[in-house]
C-alpha cells in the first residue's frame, strides 16, 4: 500500500567532502563511474513527539530518496534501536548523485511483528503496523555535490492511547527541514592550525558521519552549525599528524544551543614510532 504525507522544506548541516559512499548507494553504479562522479550526502532522522511515552521502535527494510520524476536513489538504512520521544534517531544515511529531490520511500520489513510503542514502564507496548510502502512528500530541494544535507521525518503520536493497536499512515508522517529552534551547534579548536585539516561531527550511537568543516588556517577554530541534537564525537585529520577520534565520553548537543568542544592538539605521525 502506498500513501502520502507532507512537509516542509529540508535543509542542509556544514560544508562537506567525506567516506566512501555506503555499500546501498555504491550499488546502483558501477565502481568506476561511481568513483568519478560527484556526490551528495544526506542523513535521515526520526523525531518521534506528541504523546508522553516510554520509547519507540520502528525498524525499516529500505530507504530511498525520490526525485523530482519519482526515481529513487537507495540509501543505507540504519539497524533499529528503541527511541526516546522527542529525541532524535539517525534511520537511514548515504552519497546519490546531486539533483532536486522531494521525497522519502519507507519499505517495511517483511513480516515484521515487534515494532512497539511504550507508554510507561511495565505497561505492555502497543503494537504497530506500518504499509509495505509509505511515501511522504517535501518540498523539493536541490542537493549539491560534496554537500551534507539532513532531513528529519516527525511521527506525531499525539492521538495514540494505550491498549491502542498503531496503524502507522501517512498522516502521522512528516518530511522536511531542521527548524531553527531544534538545530544544535559545536565548536572548538585544534592544533596545529593546518590548511588543510578537516573535522567531522559524528553521531556517536553509529559513529557515521554528519557534516565536515575544516578550521580557520591561523586561529585554528572550527564551527558546526544545523546539527540534529544528540550525541557526537569528533575525527580530525591533518597531513603529518596522526588521525584524531574523541573524546572518550560523547558531546551532548541540546537543541538551540552550541556547545564547546574540549581543544584538541594532534600529534605528528613519527611520535607513534616505537623505539
Amino acid at each position: 500500500m502506498s500513501t502520502t504525507g507532507t512537509g516542509g522544506a529540508a535543509t542542509t548541516a556544514s560544508q562537506s567532502v567525506g567516506p566512501a559512499a555506503p555499500a546501498a548507494a555504491r550499488a546502483e553504479q558501477p565502481a568506476a563511474s561511481a568513483a568519478a562522479q560527484p556526490r551528495a550526502h544526506i542523513s535521515v532522522f526520526l523525531l518521534p513527539a506528541g504523546a508522553e511515552f516510554e520509547s519507540v521502535s520502528l525498524s525499516l527494510a529500505a530507504v530511498s530518496l525520490l526525485d523530482a520524476d519519482g526515481k529513487a536513489a537507495s540509501l543505507e538504512a540504519v539497524p533499529a534501536a528503541p527511541v526516546k520521544p522527542r529525541a532524535f534517531h539517525l534511520i537511514a544515511q548515504g552519497e546519490v548523485p546531486p539533483g532536486k529531490y522531494g521525497g522519502l520511500a519507507l519499505q517495511a520489513r517483511d513480516g515484521e511483528k515487534d515494532d512497539s510503542l511504550t507508554f510507561a514502564a511495565g505497561e505492555p507496548a502497543v503494537p504497530m503496523r506500518l504499509p509495505d510502502r509509505l511515501d511522504l512528500k517535501f518540498e523539493p530541494m536541490e542537493l549539491r555535490a560534496d554537500k551534507w544535507h539532513i532531513v528529519v521525518v516527525t511521527l506525531d503520536l499525539a492521538d495514540v492511547r494505550p491498549g491502542e493497536e498503531v496503524a502507522i499512515a501517512a498522516r502521522r508522517f512528516a518530511a522536511g527541514a531542521l527548524s531553527a529552534d531544534e538545530a544544535s551547534g559545536l565548536k572548538g579548536e585544534v592544533a596545529p592550525a593546518a590548511s588543510l585539516a578537516r573535522v567531522y561531527a559524528l553521531w556517536a550511537e553509529t559513529g557515521v558521519p554528519l557534516a565536515m568543516t575544516q578550521p580557520d588556517p591561523f586561529s585554528g577554530e572550527y564551527v558546526f552549525a544545523g546539527l540534529p541534537p544528540g550525541q557526537y564525537c569528533l575525527r580530525m585529520t591533518a597531513a603529518g599528524c596522526q588521525p584524531y577520534q574523541g573524546p572518550q565520553e560523547p558531546i551532548a548537543l541540546a537543541p538551540g544551543k552550541t556547545a564547546n568542544a574540549p581543544a584538541v592538539t594532534l600529534l605528528p605521525v613519527e611520535s607513534s614510532t616505537v623505539k
